[in-house]
């Protein structure tokens, strides 16, 4: 699992997930879905990280985003990962 302590902002978040979701979808076109669940999950772990230091953040002090809309919007990137998740650990018949 991939250490999330350095999320500290936004910029290390949307690098830090894209490479992450990357990951998990080779994962998951190779059938490797545990594996592309774990990767999903640290997505949500940074966005939470991020989320609980995000006043710090010097960047949306500098630039012309609404912490309100930033929050706003990892929160439902966070809702749509849990949402796969409970999807693909989902048993199919």
């Amino acid at each position: 699992m991939p250490d999330t302590s350095a999320t500290t902002d936004l910029l290390t978040l949307i690098g830090s997930a894209i490479e992450q979701l990357r990951r998990c979808i080779a994962l998951f076109e190779t059938s490797e879905t545990a594996d592309g669940v774990e990767h999903l999950t640290a997505v949500i772990d940074e966005i939470d990280v991020y989320l609980a230091t995000s006043d710090e953040d010097p960047l949306l002090r500098l630039a012309a985003l609404s912490p309100s809309r930033v929050r706003e919007g990892l929160l439902n990137v966070r809702t749509d990962l849990t949402s796969v998740i409970g999807e693909v650990d989902q048993p199919r018949d």
